[in-house]
């Protein structure tokens, strides 16, 4: 708080009487308008004080998308570092990340996603890569990096990275799609607990991978590669970290 004093009565009375003090370490990089704000906030005289409306919509909360926080700089190499996945591992990241997805880490991505989406509408444009990226480098090497992030995630080529495609190309592969974590998935898919997945069972895990219903019979034969219409537990993790 910006009220500093070693006598406990002192700082009682510049609470009261709304003396606030900014020379503390925590407010070096505080933006002078926030330091104001935060002062008439604090105001001892009532009348003096901002409403609550008045505060929401004060100009430093009107702008912050404007406002930029420089990326995590591994989050950004795994990016440009991205490569095309099969859609069988497209799909089955999709899914992990929907399902399986650890709270701190869903934070943390929707977080690094949000310092790049400065106009929050859910998608990323270049131009705004390059807003962020011209913080961090020089204009040539920020167009180099944004030119090459788009190049390995915008799979459908629509010009904007969504939210699916980035975590496509952010989570921790190594973290995520391991035999462990395949184990966690193939004992939630095998309902009956037989240790095998039939037809149905792998058709209706496809199907919540969002896999298209046209490309559900070609992806459940690259899962059954043996063609006896079950997929033993073995199979399964054997074949997902083979495309892995």
């Amino acid at each position: 708080m910006p009220f500093q004093s070693r006598d406990v009565q002192a700082l009682k009375t510049a609470i009261q009487r709304g003396i606030v003090n900014f020379e503390g370490s925590e407010w070096t990089n505080i933006n002078p308008d926030m330091k104001q704000l935060v002062s008439k906030m604090l105001s001892s005289n009532p009348q003096l004080r901002p409403t609550a409306s008045e505060v929401i919509n004060h100009p430093i909360f009107l702008n912050r998308a404007k406002i930029i926080t420089k990326p995590n700089k591994q989050l950004s190499k795994q990016m440009k570092d991205f490569k095309q996945q099969s859609q069988m591992q497209s799909a089955m990241l999709n899914y992990i990340a929907e399902n399986m997805l650890q709270e701190q880490d869903k934070k943390k991505l929707m977080e690094e996603f949000q310092k790049f989406d400065l106009n929050k509408d859910g998608q990323l444009t270049k131009q705004e890569l390059l807003t962020v990226y011209t913080t961090m480098y020089s204009s040539e090497q920020a167009n180099q990096e944004v030119e090459a992030i788009f190049s390995k995630i915008d799979q459908n080529g629509s010009g904007r990275i969504d939210y699916q495609e980035f975590v496509l190309a952010t989570i921790d592969q190594k973290k995520y799609f391991n035999r462990e974590k395949l184990l966690m998935l193939f004992q939630q898919i095998d309902r009956d607990h037989s240790g095998q997945l039939s037809k149905l069972e792998v058709k209706k895990l496809l199907r919540d991978m969002q896999v298209p219903k046209e490309k559900l019979d070609q992806l459940s034969k690259q899962l059954d590669q043996d063609g006896d219409g079950q997929i033993a537990q073995e199979e399964f993790l054997q074949i997902m970290l083979s495309i892995a």
